[in-house]
């Protein structure tokens, strides 16, 4: 991957966004070589799968809602879904609200990736009960 800037959608994914496994996490995080949060591995991973996910400047502390507002406001160039395939946006509340906190990136039908304090940037099953019941919806780029 090639150093950019966290406004550059200029990031190089390589051959797959598995090479994105292992970054650790970092709390807003969107330079692969600093750590990345949620959003920066999804905007990453995004560019893999041919689009753009745009620089999100607000932190999820700054407001309840901030990364709510964030999906409404591209939500536009997205189609709901309710069956995932690989490059689809998975929205998660994991702070149990039902608001969207978390977000990942479909990188099969069955597992998304991710980036969250404890594990870093991972892989984890959509089906796992943990997930489940915290996912608030499925998003495709409307090509």
């Amino acid at each position: 991957m090639s150093p950019a800037s966290a406004d550059s959608p200029q990031y190089q994914v390589g051959s797959s966004p598995l090479e994105l496994i292992g970054i650790p996490w970092k709390k807003h995080g969107m330079i692969p070589e600093d750590g990345l949060g949620c959003w920066g591995a999804v905007r990453l991973a995004a560019n893999y799968y041919g689009y753009e996910i745009p620089h999100f400047e607000k932190s999820v502390e700054q407001a309840k809602n901030e990364l709510q507002y964030a999906v409404e406001r591209f939500r536009d160039k997205f189609d709901e879904v309710d069956m995932a395939e690989p490059g689809d946006i998975v929205l998660l509340s994991i702070r149990g609200m039902s608001d969207v906190d978390h977000i990942g990136i479909m990188v099969s039908t069955t597992h998304f990736l991710h980036s969250y304090e404890k594990a870093g940037v991972c892989l984890s099953r959509l089906t796992s009960p943990v997930y489940q019941r915290r996912i608030r919806g499925i998003l495709r780029w409307r090509k």
